[in-house]
């Protein structure tokens, strides 16, 4: 993860993510697009079957603002926690693995 508690994000946006390779690419993409560029995404692979998990890390790879946590399945809820416990930036944001954001 490239923040620490001393120098956090300003926002952490939180993903959740659960059989969506259809649509994580361009989800993560409409992150990557905006106009703020002070974030950190947490995706929280909640258990797929699918190629999802395999999606997220090829984004990760190529930027260290992204983070990539597996765990069994729990639910978007449960995800959603996972992901908030390893936030470290000043605000939270939320994006599912099939929504998309607007660049501003």
């Amino acid at each position: 993860m490239h923040t620490t508690f001393d120098n956090p994000a300003a926002f952490s946006i939180i993903m959740p993510l659960y059989n969506q390779e259809q649509f994580v690419a361009e989800s993560i993409q409409s992150i990557l697009d905006q106009t703020l560029g002070d974030w950190e995404l947490i995706i929280v692979d909640d258990g797929s079957t699918d190629d999802s998990g395999n999606i997220a890390e090829s984004f990760a790879a190529r930027d260290d603002r992204i983070t990539v946590l597996h765990q069994a399945n729990v639910g978007r809820a449960g995800a959603r926690t996972t992901g908030i416990a390893r936030a470290t930036g000043a605000g939270l944001a939320y994006l599912d693995g099939a929504d998309l954001w607007f660049p501003d």
